[in-house]
């Protein structure tokens, strides 16, 4: 059985899916089990929690679509707040429905989805501010400016993530010199042994003014250019297109790199704080913390190209991925300890034992 936790959103979904799941075992269980009887549910009482699987489904679901860290995440914040917004409208109708009396019950829920709309748009209202979750999506090639158009966003909303967009382009990469580290090398003298005194070559001052852009590209507006196109119908990666469309709109793909590397939650760096209280055990204590960085680095650099990390053979250690005791012997995971099978706690003088000496 899974236990509900306070701190990991999905918890009592996973609860409540495994208990579901578990039901003919507990029900045997408890039969089994006279003095438990009181903990045995009733049907309604498991009807019940079907329900409120089904309620919480959607939730897991944008959690977990939300802590991906692969690829980027936060132009998905503004589309999960809306599917969550949708699932709970749908959700006080379907609660609010009169043919539904009979299960009286589901209207004592009705208030804990009320609850779960205003907190849901107490968290929303802190995405007003940062303009990076509305910038993102727009930079998004499928999306652009297709999710301000739907009814349910309010009316102007377009012009205002558009304009909002806009000036951050205009401001922080329109005038941006893309070309300053190619001008570096175009612009360097050579040797002047090299340069033939008799000949007075004007080749730097022809590579100068081929670099230099020309007036109709300095008036082209990358932006204006885009959100005109129409959105992306094929299967692309985002990245994958910025990275394409990088040498037509340059500048713009900057943008949509700088604003598409922001992490829309921190999953990845709690998993990476998890990950590090493997690495630094105790038998590890004098570890300094730039060598844990980088092992953690490093194993997290093989695990994306699916290399397999090589590990110096006997040297009872490994990198954080599986706990392995030095010194231990090698045993298959199925086979059962020979102390298991005889019982270890039954042993007379064991703490645990029933037959424990004075």
């Amino acid at each position: 059985m899974e236990i509900d936790c306070p701190t990991r959103w999905p918890s009592a979904y996973n609860m409540l899916d495994r208990a579901i799941y578990l039901q003919p075992a507990i029900n045997s269980f408890i039969d089994n089990h006279p003095e438990h009887q009181d903990l045995k549910l009733s049907p309604i009482e498991w009807e019940q929690a079907k329900f409120l699987r089904d309620l919480l489904h959607p939730f897991k679901a944008c959690n977990d679509r939300m802590e991906a860290t692969s690829r980027p995440g936060i132009d998905k914040v503004f589309p999960t707040y809306e599917v969550l917004f949708n699932e709970l409208d749908r959700l006080s109708e379907v609660l609010e429905d009169p043919t539904h009396d009979d299960h009286k019950w589901m209207r004592a829920i009705y208030p804990a989805v009320i609850e779960m709309k205003l907190k849901l748009k107490r968290y929303y209202g802190m995405t007003e501010r940062p303009h990076v979750y509305g910038n993102s999506i727009i930079l998004n090639p499928k999306w652009k400016l297709a999710l301000f158009h739907q009814d349910s966003w309010e009316e102007g909303s377009v012009d205002k993530y558009r304009d909002q967009c806009h000036r951050a382009y205009m401001e922080n990469y329109h005038n941006y010199d893309v070309q300053s580290t190619h001008m570096s090398s175009i612009g360097m003298k050579g040797p002047w042994e090299s340069i033939e005194e008799e000949e007075d070559s004007d080749e730097e001052y022809e590579n100068l003014r081929k670099a230099a852009p020309s007036p109709e590209a300095a008036a082209f507006n990358e932006y204006d250019h885009y959100v005109r196109l129409p959105a992306l119908t094929r299967k692309m990666r985002t990245l994958d297109y910025w990275r394409a469309e990088s040498t037509s709109s340059c500048k713009l793909a900057l943008m949509a790199r700088d604003y598409h590397a922001i992490s829309a939650t921190g999953a990845g760096v709690e998993g990476h704080f998890s990950r590090s209280g493997q690495v630094m055990r105790p038998s590890r204590r004098s570890l300094h913390a730039n060598t844990i960085s980088d092992i953690m680095i490093y194993t997290d650099h093989c695990k994306r190209l699916k290399k397999e990390v090589k590990i110096w053979e006997g040297a009872g250690m490994t990198l954080g991925d599986d706990v392995v005791l030095e010194n231990s012997e090698s045993m298959d995971k199925n086979q059962v300890p020979q102390e298991w099978r005889d019982q270890w706690w039954k042993v007379r003088g064991h703490r645990f034992s029933s037959r424990r000496g004075r």
